[in-house]
């Protein structure tokens, strides 16, 4: 068809400009001041439309207080604050600097007032911005983009039936991080295991992204077998140092090699693309990290064309060893699955401002810590992130864009029943879109938008 907007192989990403903190915290609160519509929360009986952006939290909680994260900050804030109105001595249980460190106090007093440490307010402005961006669509009778939360763990049975038993399809769906650990979830978890066959019998037919935990899922629908494909991510045997990110020092590893140690905080990932090499484009861009395993990169069961950028790791045996000994261990960031599903290992829905607040949480900053992690560095690393329009955040905001949008633009033109008026309309979306991103056709790795 004439209207059809192509979408490259591999999703568009935006190019880095760093910037100061600063700047981050304005375009923050900004960003969390803007008019959004209500997030949605399914139950069982809610009818699934076509407008509707699928959230499903796997997170294992409280059906009703599915933001883990923020939950924790907010109930250890309020504690803290609990116990200095009374004037009671404050415990070591409990993040004392909530109080003491002014600086972060106000960090995480905006950010639970914001809902900064939230998953799906960073997603459901991805969907605002979207929405502003098509205005025209209330004015030409089209329902707008809608998030809605699922939690996994007490409603996917009836997201299958409602979604495959009665053919109501969303707009797409989004698969969440997690605190589990897919090597033993996929085996021992039945909720993960009905996602895993939701996911597998929907196929790439509508865009779905998955997000650390959910691209490990994704990964082994789609490319696992007998084995497992995500694995630990540990320090390799005879590596007693790694090199520091921040300024390429080597630092001890923290722990024994062999060990298991998570990467937690700001990392470097490398954008690449099928059949270009990756000094080609040279791409660098900032990434939010928090996981314990990833999906090693290269592996024989995933096309080396289906990852799209890629993160490393370098140890050393000493300090001052040659690099000839220098171990580099690399983990698959952005793979593509086919038609217009994707995952990321990286988070693009978090913010810095959450990864410091949860160094602070003695259960974490003592896990980290445990775990060979320097969390002064994290902190100060954090402290700098670049500008989230121009850093990792800005990935799912592409994948909303142009793998979502478009497709539900398509959809809505497939229908035989929309008028001529409408579908010109729809059409012109289509069309500047393309005027927007001429780049949007070319089969490249990076694609530079203009900042809003």
């Amino acid at each position: 068809m004439g209207h059809r907007l192509i979408i490259p192989e591999h999703p568009p990403f935006f190019m880095t400009r760093p910037s100061g903190i600063g700047a981050r915290l304005v375009a923050t609160a900004t960003t969390q001041n803007s008019h959004q519509q209500a997030i949605k929360t399914y139950r069982p009986g809610v009818k699934v439309r076509p407008n509707h952006v699928i959230h499903v939290n796997n997170r294992p909680s409280d059906a009703d207080r599915p933001h883990l994260f923020h939950d924790k900050i907010q109930s250890a804030y309020r504690e803290l604050k609990r116990l200095e109105r009374e004037g009671k001595p404050l415990p070591d249980h409990l993040p004392t600097e909530f109080v003491t460190n002014k600086k972060l106090r106000r960090l995480v007093e905006t950010g639970l007032a914001n809902g900064r440490f939230k998953d799906t307010t960073h997603i459901n402005h991805w969907l605002d911005k979207m929405n502003r961006y098509i205005a025209g669509f209330k004015r030409q009778g089209i329902d707008e983009l809608q998030l809605m939360e699922v939690h996994a763990g007490s409603h996917i049975e009836a997201l299958t039936e409602e979604i495959l038993g009665n053919n109501h399809y969303p707009a797409g769906i989004i698969l969440s991080g997690s605190s589990l650990m897919m090597t033993d979830a996929k085996y021992e978890n039945e909720t993960v295991k009905k996602i895993m066959e939701l996911v597998r019998d929907l196929g790439t037919d509508i865009p779905i992204l998955g997000i650390c935990f959910g691209m490990h899922l994704l990964t082994e629908v789609f490319y696992g077998s007998e084995g497992d494909i995500v694995d630990w991510l540990t320090v390799p045997k005879g590596m007693g140092y790694k090199l520091r990110e921040s300024d390429l020092k080597p630092v001890p590893v923290g722990v024994r090699p062999g060990e298991r140690q998570p990467v937690i905080g700001r990392t470097t990932v490398q954008w690449t693309g099928p059949n270009d090499p990756l000094s080609r484009f040279g791409h660098k861009t900032d990434a939010l990290e928090l996981h314990f395993q990833h999906v090693p990169y290269p592996h024989m069961s995933i096309p080396n064309e289906a990852v799209l950028a890629r993160s490393a790791r370098t140890f050393l045996p000493t300090p001052d060893a040659p690099e000839s000994a220098w171990v580099t261990e690399y983990t698959a960031e952005i793979i593509c699955f086919g038609g217009r599903v994707y995952g990321t290992q990286l988070h693009p829905e978090l913010t810095p401002d959450l990864l410091i607040a949860l160094t602070y949480l003695p259960e974490y900053r003592d896990l980290f810590t445990k775990s060979g992690l320097d969390v002064g560095q994290i902190r100060e690393d954090l402290s700098t992130y670049p500008h989230p329009l121009w850093a990792g955040q800005r990935y799912g905001y592409n994948w909303v864009e142009y793998v979502l949008l478009v497709d539900y633009i398509e959809r809505l033109l497939d229908d035989h029943e929309v008028s001529s008026q409408k579908a010109a309309y729809l059409d012109g979306v289509l069309r500047s879109l393309e005027d927007k991103n001429p780049a949007l056709y070319n089969n490249v790795g990076a694609l530079l938008i203009d900042d809003e």
